[in-house]
């Protein structure tokens, strides 16, 4: 689909199709919030109609219209057309939105406007939120009331976005605890919970699974390392290495003394300018591993 902002439509009067197209299509998330899909049907049956729109979100959730037809006969045509509204003054309702027919064309009510946007005014209802505690977006704390009751505490940046929402849709909440990201997603994707307000990267693979609203604030990447402090002179010299390195040398140098020495007194060809001893040599060896020049002390360059 190249893009979201599109109508469906379906054509079928299979009620077992209807179904499994519903489940479908919520778990490939075919029907985003700004997807229009009309239902053409002709179910005899009322309440197949009502079962429908009730119980599947794809239906009842969604920007969804049923045209089922009504009355058929050899010379008149007449369809109604349906639609689930999940928050009225009255509470969730199946409401019959207008009349379809060739003579006469669609006929609506005034109010089909407004019925289009489903989540405009939630008239007070109690909504499922998904949470995680996460700082500073999300802060849970325990207060205890004078009564004795613990009561939990929320605050920080996301609940305050929650707060400000709910005041503007009019609705009340009702926080769902969750454990680990893991399951704030499946909560959501699963309908247990209508959304969850916490602060969520934006990333591919998730937008094939919910919808986010929009972007409020932006995450940067940055590398850092730890800035060491000045140390002691002594310290500067010992602190390149760690204790296992510095053992090792104290190992190694006593034998590579005694092979330096056993060959410089083995072979005739250096030519030396100083009387060297074991103890020079040892003294040489140290002072190459500081960056000392043993060359110039053992040839004649």
């Amino acid at each position: 689909m190249l893009s979201w902002y599109v109508t469906i439509i379906i054509v079928s009067e299979d009620f077992d199709f209807l179904v499994k197209f519903a489940e479908i299509c919520r778990q490939t998330r075919l029907q985003s919030r700004d997807t229009k899909l009309l239902v053409i049907t002709s179910l005899r049956d009322a309440k197949q109609i009502q079962n429908l729109l009730n119980q599947f979100w794809t239906y009842s959730m969604m920007s969804t219209l049923f045209l089922n037809l009504q009355q058929a006969t050899n010379s008149s045509y007449r369809w109604g057309l349906y639609s689930h509204l999940p928050y009225t003054a009255s509470g969730p309702q199946n409401v019959q939105i207008g009349v379809w027919s060739p003579k006469r064309g669609l006929m609506t009510k005034k109010w089909l406007q407004k019925s289009q946007n489903k989540f405009a005014n939630f008239y007070q209802a109690s909504v499922n939120v998904t949470v995680l505690p996460y700082l500073p977006a999300w802060r849970e704390e325990k207060e205890t009331l004078a009564n004795g009751t613990v009561k939990t505490v929320y605050s920080g940046a996301d609940y305050t976005l929650l707060m400000s929402i709910a005041n503007a849709l009019n609705f009340s909440f009702n926080i769902i605890p969750s454990a680990s990201w893991k399951q704030v997603d499946g909560q959501v994707e699963e309908g247990v919970s209508m959304m969850a307000t916490i602060y969520h990267i934006v990333l591919p693979e998730r937008t094939t699974r919910y919808d986010f609203t929009y972007t409020y604030e932006n995450a940067y990447l940055s590398f850092s390392t730890f800035k060491p402090s000045l140390k002691p002179q002594w310290q500067a010299l010992y602190y390149p290495f760690t204790d296992e390195v510095w053992i090792v040398l104290l190992l190694v140098f006593p034998f590579f003394t005694l092979v330096l020495t056993v060959v410089i007194y083995t072979t005739n060809q250096l030519q030396l300018d100083v009387k060297v001893g074991g103890v020079r040599i040892g003294q040489e060896l140290l002072g190459e591993f500081f960056g000392q020049d043993l060359m110039r002390h053992f040839y004649n360059i």
